[in-house]
């Protein structure tokens, strides 16, 4: 199931990182922070996104996931 992701993390995040998060949008948030949103496939994707943030030395302050319901697919038959 799709995740809508929204990371909060220490400093700001380069533009040679933003390429590294592919599925991400880069924020600048106040107090030298940044927030990462984006969606990804599954949770699998999610410890992957968290890895690479760590093998960058990129302290996380916060994660929120939820369910993306904004992903639709055209073979779902919406009269059940």
């Amino acid at each position: 199931m799709a995740l809508r992701c929204e990371i909060l993390v220490e400093g700001r995040i380069g533009s040679r990182l933003v390429d590294i998060l592919d599925g991400f949008e880069v924020r600048e948030v106040a107090n030298g922070r940044s927030r990462l949103v984006g969606t990804l496939a599954d949770r699998s994707a999610l410890r992957g996104a968290l890895g690479r943030l760590d093998d960058f030395g990129i302290n996380m302050v916060s994660l929120t996931t939820s369910p993306d319901d904004d992903r639709t697919s055209p073979d779902v038959d919406d009269d059940r």
